[in-house]
């Protein structure tokens, strides 16, 4: 065959299966944002959603929460807190449509308020991101704002994996009078021996690092500004919500 013609026909060729697999894309990304839409308006159903609630702290500095309670307001409920540096936000930017909220929709639906914070400096949260949330009390000062707000029993439990469960410790260690549980899943992870590997935390293989971690540090710590925009002060918490998009 001419080699014009070959890349005539295997120009088509490529041409086709592209389609065909960008078709295959929108129809599977149809079914997830279906998906995604339907767990959003349930949840609305079911709960008061506050996001992009700026709590403060002692020293001035906001951090941004996403909040999620039954709406009969007769009664006060215990909450479950998930304060993470990892990315929560409620709308899924690539899929254009909100994320799986189904953890949010479980707690609502079994009695309890849900409540999602990002560490200092991370995402909307304002002040320097340092690897565990510190200071430390920023846990005192966020338990403190949760407990007294005026549908809140006082009692509150925190789940989360990774470095969201490593902070657990942390603030269970300072024996706040508000906390009454802990699910601290995957923390300190790469500790000890799997199949043929052993390690010694997330830093070291058989005594040599781990670039990965290394990598990690200089992506969230250094480079935290690419998860970090700024806004003034007084910006709204509908402006907020909206900007998340």
């Amino acid at each position: 065959m001419h080699s014009k013609l070959k890349l005539a026909v295997l120009t088509i060729v490529c041409v086709v299966l592209s389609v065909d697999a960008r078709s295959q894309a929108r129809t599977q990304d149809a079914a997830l944002i279906a998906h995604r839409n339907a767990i959003e308006q349930e949840l609305e159903s079911v709960a008061i959603i506050k996001r992009k609630v700026m709590v403060p702290m002692r020293d001035g500095k906001r951090m941004q929460a996403d909040i999620y309670r039954p709406k009969d307001e007769s009664k006060k409920y215990p909450t479950i807190f998930s304060r993470t540096p990892y990315n929560f936000n409620y709308w899924d930017i690539d899929l254009g449509a909100p994320r799986d909220m189904s953890a949010a929709l479980d707690a609502v639906k079994h009695g309890y308020a849900y409540v999602e914070m990002n560490e200092r400096g991370r995402y909307f949260s304002e002040g320097d991101y340092d690897i565990l949330g510190t200071p430390l009390t920023d846990s005192d000062d966020e338990l403190d704002w949760m407990t007294a707000l005026p549908w809140s029993n006082g009692k509150v439990g925190l789940i989360g994996c990774s470095s969201t469960a490593e902070w657990q410790l942390n603030v269970a260690s300072r024996g706040n009078k508000a906390l009454t549980t802990i699910i601290p899943e995957s923390y300190g992870a790469g500790v000890g021996r799997v199949g043929p590997f052993y390690e010694q935390g997330n830093w070291f293989r058989g005594g040599a690092v781990q670039m990965l971690f290394t990598t990690w540090l200089y992506d969230a710590g250094l480079q935290t500004n690419d998860a970090k925009p700024s806004f003034p002060p007084n910006t709204s918490q509908q402006v907020l919500v909206d900007a998340a998009k």
